[in-house]
């Protein structure tokens, strides 16, 4: 069975998140899966799609991010098809 990319990009801001995303798609056509806040302030966008779109969206949020809030980046990755236990235990992976 073929599943779909999964792209997290993670931040310190709710407000950079949304910058953030608006480039992203206009970058990349994706599905945007969630967000989840981590204490006060950081917080992760979730999304999802073919692997080659995921890693263009992740790329240039990772790129407005940096050039805009330096240090504000706490991590940016893609799966390109994430195992399927991650899928079954992972409660945000399971809309894939």
């Amino acid at each position: 069975m073929s599943r779909k990319a999964l792209g997290v990009i993670e931040v310190k801001s709710v407000g950079l998140l949304t910058q953030a995303m608006d480039v992203m798609a206009k970058t990349a056509d994706f599905d945007f899966l969630s967000y989840e806040m981590y204490g006060s302030k950081q917080v992760a966008g979730f999304i999802r799609g073919d692997a080659a779109a995921c890693t263009a969206a992740i790329a240039a949020g990772k790129t407005f991010v940096d050039q805009n809030a330096p240090c504000a980046l706490v991590m940016a990755f893609v799966i390109p098809e994430p195992h399927e236990k991650l899928v079954q235990q992972y409660p945000i992976v399971r809309w894939m």
